[in-house]
């Protein structure tokens, strides 16, 4: 298999409600990916109201040059105690395979602590899988700290 040629210069943006369908397509992939479920009904309302409440945080595209959208991130609000306040979290980062290794990763993160700043946020969390070593790595590199935890989960619907 070929190297995938280095992607067009790209940048982060805000993403608007105009970006959805981008959006859902990508966050299909990652689901697919990441064996996550994915549910587009969910997926959609979800991306919906956090477009339209910008207290629950924020989307971003990954855009090149001609407009072509090669990943999302999604910064959400949340409060600790432990952090003194607000956090963020970083809900969810999926790059185009083809962006992957170029930089894109590390621009992302440098994004999301640059967009919490600007919100008066010290502390930024998240999540990876332990199959996603690539993107373990980069987190480790990019001065987060493996906190020893159980992440558990519960649905109440």
């Amino acid at each position: 298999m070929p190297t995938p040629a280095p992607a067009a210069p790209a940048t982060w943006i805000p993403a608007t409600p105009a970006d959805q369908t981008a959006l859902l397509s990508l966050m299909r992939e990652f689901y697919i990916e990441d064996h996550l479920i994915y549910n587009d009904d969910t997926a959609s309302r979800s991306v919906k109201e956090l477009l339209a409440d910008k207290s629950l945080g924020a989307i971003f595209l990954l855009r090149d040059s001609v407009n072509q959208t090669l990943g999302y991130a999604v910064a959400t609000l949340g409060f600790s105690l432990e952090f003194g306040g607000r956090f963020v979290l970083l809900d969810e980062l999926y790059l185009h395979p083809t962006t992957r290794g170029l930089g894109a990763g590390k621009s992302a993160l440098a994004y999301i602590e640059s967009w919490a700043a600007t919100q008066g946020i010290g502390h930024v969390r998240l999540e990876v899988n332990h199959h996603n070593k690539m993107a373990y790595a980069l987190y480790l590199q990019s001065g987060f700290h493996d906190d020893h935890r159980y992440i558990l989960s519960k649905s109440l619907t």
